[in-house]
């Protein structure tokens, strides 16, 4: 009783210095709160959280950043397990990161997401709090994308990294999640923060590229082509491929990745994956532009080998040869009238051996 009679009065202390904007006087009150047992771990770590979001409503900056940091330090007391603690920790700083986004304070906000990445730099959540971890990343996500927060982002796609990775992350929150993601950067891009859009299209690719699941990246990908092909409808296919070109580079990756694949059916699955992937945006594009598909497979062969490396451009022919083949293979009636219009991709023909093998395994 009397440990909590004394939290609430330095509590007390606190708020009044916050009133006055007397930041020497709450320091000195906040700095007590640190003497207080483990046992009063979680009050002391849901009224750092509190603290900081009303000097920041205070415009107290300094005492903004002395709570975070109050809070960053008792949640190294939380015990391996202790499941309770730790949501209170994530939704103290979820609080602090939403305030100081509302506060316009880049500064502070970055220190919030750096102060999580130090938690979690070697050590996972507990298996309890996956989806509030899910939860608070998603939050992040978007402030940072929402006050085009450039600089923070690559931060928040390495902690993503680490959850998605987590064996207490299931299927059914990691999905949601990069689908989420996907959305922000559609989002991104119809607002013309094409800077943004790359950042979160690279990172949700890299997550995918590094987990590693055929589920997870059929999933997303053409959940990320269906925005792609709105964007064309809205803004143009040429502007589309601009924009997009992560799923560009993305599926030249995946290509790569199957063709070392020992797997024969995963490589033919992924195979089928992005060429049928990319045969759709093609016809979709070309139905709403009321083109034929001839010329937009001749766009795309255009803006792809615009300002690339000679070994870029190579595989990138390859590749869009590859869709060809797989459009031919698949509506043979609709394609062979438009590909002898398209003989200046085929030269020289880059489908052969292995890539050939794979080809006439996706049709």
């Amino acid at each position: 009783m009397a440990a909590d009679t004394g939290l609430e009065n330095l509590k007390t202390d606190c708020i009044a210095a916050l009133r006055k904007g007397e930041e020497d006087a709450f320091e000195a009150a906040a700095a007590s709160l640190q003497e207080f047992q483990p046992q009063d771990l979680a009050f002391k770590m849901e009224t750092l959280g509190w603290l900081a979001c009303l000097a920041l409503k205070q415009n107290c900056r300094r005492s903004g950043f002395k709570a975070l940091n109050l809070l960053a330090v008792s949640s190294l007391d939380i015990e391996q397990g202790d499941a309770a603690a730790e949501g209170v920790f994530l939704q103290s700083l979820r609080h602090v990161a939403v305030m100081a986004a509302r506060t316009h304070d880049k500064e502070l906000f970055a220190a919030a997401v750096s102060r999580l990445a130090v938690r979690y730099a070697k050590t996972g959540c507990a298996e309890e709090n996956a989806a509030v971890f899910m939860r608070l990343l998603t939050a992040l996500l978007f402030m940072a994308s929402d006050r085009r927060y450039k600089d923070v982002l690559p931060m928040l796609i390495w902690l993503s990294l680490r959850l998605c990775r987590s064996e207490a992350v299931t299927d059914e929150l990691l999905l949601p999640f990069l689908r989420e993601w996907a959305c922000l950067a559609a989002q991104s891009a119809r607002r013309g923060w094409e800077d943004i859009a790359g950042l979160l299209l690279n990172g949700l690719f890299y997550i995918l590229l590094k987990q590693g699941s055929f589920a997870a990246t059929r999933s997303v990908l053409l959940y990320v082509m269906l925005h792609m092909q709105m964007y064309a409808a809205w803004d143009g296919v040429e502007k589309a491929f601009k924009v997009y070109a992560p799923v560009q580079n993305f599926s030249l990756l995946v290509l790569q990745r199957a063709v070392k694949e020992k797997d024969a059916a995963a490589a033919t699955a992924y195979v089928r994956l992005i060429l049928r992937a990319w045969r759709d945006f093609i016809a979709a594009a070309a139905r709403q532009n009321m083109q034929d598909e001839m010329e937009l497979y001749q766009n795309w062969f255009s803006f792809g080998m615009e300002g690339k490396s000679p070994k870029y451009c190579q595989r990138l022919r390859r590749f869009i040869q590859l869709t060809l083949g797989y459009w031919a293979g698949q509506q043979p009636k609709t394609s062979k009238k438009q590909l002898k219009y398209l003989k200046n991709i085929f030269e020289p023909d880059l489908v052969k051996g292995r890539y050939l093998e794979l080809l006439q395994a996706a049709r």
